[in-house]
């Protein structure tokens, strides 16, 4: 942001994923040949791009002072459009959206702590950029450079963390975690009027290391806690 304007961004993601798609052609083995194909569904991806379309747009509607009518309406339609899609989902063998899974109750709870640990992570992701440039009056490359060690020990530590589970229970190390991720949380909000850059960092380190030693079991028990046939819908 220092150095050129917002859109490069997003620009920037546009060549990254190019490579990765030529990468994936040339290595990833191809998809086994079934007799039978299931048709694509679709009225369920039409319900499902109305559900979660009005819910963002309601959402930013209320965000930017829309007209509340105009926002009750479109919540309106959401709630209507949505029952329709739950209930065309529960009547398919192989859903677009597998609400039946959450029936097997270790599976819903692993999707919960899940939405649960990346709704804690997005809050701090971003809340923490306008903390350090408005309040602490940090420079751009500053506050990406404060920012950087969360994601670079959860890097460090998911790949750890899913070579322990063949080692240790998997709730015991999600549990253990989101203990450290929530001690990094807390620091985070505990932080003095004047934090040096340690006193920023060291949380962020923590932050990182917990999500990323949760992260890495919770997801394995969200897979193998579902039907074989039905790992794809549970990822």
């Amino acid at each position: 942001m220092s150095i050129s304007s917002w859109k490069w961004l997003f620009l920037i993601n546009v060549p990254l994923g190019i490579i990765a798609l030529i990468l994936a052609i040339r290595f990833l083995p191809a998809n086994i040949a079934h007799d039978t194909k299931p048709r694509f569904d679709l009225p369920s991806a039409v319900m499902n791009a109305l559900t979660f379309g009005l819910l963002i747009t309601a959402l930013s509607g209320f965000a930017q002072g829309q007209s509340l009518t105009l926002i009750g309406a479109e919540l309106l339609v959401l709630v209507v459009v949505g029952f329709f899609f739950v209930r065309r989902q529960l009547s398919l063998p192989v859903p677009l959206l597998p609400i039946d899974l959450l029936r097997i109750p270790l599976f819903s709870l692993s999707i919960g702590t899940s939405i649960c640990s990346f709704c804690a992570q997005m809050l701090a992701m971003v809340s923490l950029p306008f903390y350090l440039q408005t309040v602490l009056g940090r420079s751009e490359v500053e506050t990406g450079l404060l920012l950087t060690p969360w994601p670079l020990a959860t890097m460090v530590m998911a790949p750890l963390a899913g070579y322990l589970i063949e080692r240790l229970h998997a709730g015991l190390l999600g549990a253990l975690g989101m203990v450290i991720m929530a001690a990094g949380l807390f620091a985070l909000v505990m932080l003095p009027a004047s934090p040096s850059d340690l006193n920023i960092i060291w949380p962020m380190i923590l932050c990182g290391a917990g999500f990323g030693l949760f992260q890495s079991p919770n997801n394995h028990t969200i897979i193998t806690s579902a039907p074989r046939e039905r790992s794809g819908g549970a990822s």
